[in-house]
């Protein structure tokens, strides 16, 4: 007997790409085959590209580097006719407030060379006034999305997902209260942020690029649309707000 399951195809093993195969087969709806980013071919019908960012469709320039990166394909997937496509973006990945000195909660590997926040030091990396707009989500509820999108038929060319939308400052204060613990604020002013984006070094430039992120705003998925695409693709998903992720850490072995 012939399956009449969708095949889905997973470009990559990684992290997300994890977090993808559990969730398709616990969705038990599609075949899932996963390949290397160097295979072609598997993007022959429909493709979801993820941004791993927040708004940027109205802010494509940062992050510098992944600008860089990702401006030919942008490119290419705005003049494809023949494709179904979709860009989807999430924000920031969640799933680094659950990663402390004692272990990792997450199958994300730890990113301290752009998540501002060190445990084991007890400091955190603020960039401005750090009331700029955030947007969060954790890892497993954007595979969870991209599990119901797939069987759409009508793809948004930008799609957004959110688990919060806050600040830094309100994050922070979250973490803070949680563990019990005070974080010394280690505050990045625009002309610092502008020194080392100038500068030749690299590690401290690609912290900047991502620091920039933050500051610009960017990483906030806009709120209306979201919230209409939540309705319009992602009433059965339960996205988790940063107090849901921290809460879900003290029982669950990944979030």
């Amino acid at each position: 007997m012939t399956s009449s399951k969708q095949v889905v195809v997973i470009a990559g093993s990684g992290n997300i790409a994890q977090y993808l195969a559990e969730e398709f087969t616990l969705d038990k709806t599609h075949h899932v085959v996963i390949i290397s980013r160097s295979e072609s071919g598997f993007f022959d019908k429909l493709g979801v590209s993820f941004e791993f960012l927040g708004n940027s469709r109205d802010f494509p320039n940062v992050p510098r580097g992944i600008q860089r990166a990702r401006h030919s394909f942008r490119e290419i997937l705005a003049n494809e006719s023949e494709v179904k496509w979709t860009l989807l973006n999430q924000g920031w990945l969640a799933d680094y407030f659950v990663q402390n000195p004692l272990g990792t909660k997450s199958h994300m590997r730890p990113f301290p060379e752009g998540w501002p926040i060190d445990m084991e030091a007890k400091t955190v990396r603020v960039v401005g006034t750090g009331n700029e707009p955030i947007g969060w989500t954790a890892a497993r509820d954007l595979a969870k999305a991209v599990v119901k999108l797939v069987s759409s038929d009508d793809w948004d060319k930008h799609i957004y997902i959110y688990g919060e939308l806050g600040t830094w400052n309100k994050a922070i204060e979250q973490v803070e209260s949680f563990h019990s613990i005070t974080l010394k604020r280690n505050y990045v002013t625009k002309e610092a942020l502008d020194a080392d984006l100038a500068g030749e070094e690299d590690e401290r430039w690609y912290t900047a690029t991502i620091d920039e992120w933050s500051l610009s705003g960017a990483t906030a998925v806009p709120y209306e649309e979201a919230f209409q695409q939540r309705a319009k693709y992602f009433k059965d998903v339960h996205f988790r707000t940063i107090s849901n992720l921290l809460r879900d850490s003290e029982h669950m072995k990944i979030i």
